[in-house]
């Protein structure tokens, strides 16, 4: 198939829209959660014992899988680990910029024809809805490689399956902080000598609201999960 048929064959494979999880608000939630230190936000929540930014994306140990060598696997899920950080932990994307490291770690030809559009295939907080408290992002998830063939050409499905949650502050109240989550799960095709192909990837996060415009909207009328 000529290139651009390839390409314009994953965009529409891949998910457009970031699901958003709308939790109901409880009375009397601010009586119940206590305040979120800036100094340390996610002591006493599951999120104080995940891995610390990258070392959370950290891909297992590559073994020999159906014909391709260990370090043939092992490239594959570099590949993947890349855009997974790219999609998650680019400080420029979160606060809201383009994203531009996720295209360039992904397939050339699939990246010209997302654009802007891969705004949703990655986490965007909306610009003046929230600041990053902090350097830390708490990570944890998990990738798997599986033989697989992709438009005639034999390579590896890379599974991904990972959270992150960030500390947030509100602009408007900046006492105000929160752990926010946001689960992204997907699949990447990687081939020898080829770049990442996004064959599908979702981004649900809460406490969020629906914006539409392919950024993630934080909910501050009530108080985070304990996340």
């Amino acid at each position: 198939m000529p290139r651009q048929g390839v390409a314009l064959g994953m965009a529409a494979v891949l998910v457009a829209g970031v699901g958003v999880w709308a939790a109901a608000r409880n009375a009397g939630a601010d009586d119940l959660v206590p305040t979120l230190s800036a100094d340390a936000p996610f002591l006493g929540s599951p999120a104080e014992d995940y891995a610390d930014g990258a070392d959370g994306v950290a891909p297992p140990p590559a073994r020999a899988i159906g014909g391709f060598s260990a370090a043939q696997v092992a490239a594959a899920y570099q590949g993947t680990e890349r855009t997974v950080e790219a999609a998650a932990l680019d400080r420029a994307t979160l606060e809201g910029a383009a994203p531009a490291a996720f295209l360039a770690a992904i397939d050339p030809a699939q990246a010209a024809v997302l654009g802007d559009r891969a705004r949703s295939q990655v986490v965007s907080l909306a610009p003046g809805s929230a600041e990053l408290v902090g350097e830390r992002i708490k990570v944890r998830g998990t990738m798997k490689a599986a033989p697989a063939t992709y438009h005639g050409r034999n390579g590896l499905h890379v599974s991904v399956d990972y959270t992150f949650v960030y500390a947030l502050r509100n602009p408007k109240a900046p006492a105000r902080i929160m752990r926010f989550r946001a689960h992204l799960k997907g699949t990447t095709f990687e081939a020898p000598g080829r770049k990442t192909s996004v064959l599908e990837q979702s981004v649900t996060a809460a406490p969020a609201l629906s914006g539409g415009d392919g950024h993630l909207h934080p909910d501050w009328s009530f108080d985070a999960p304990q996340s």
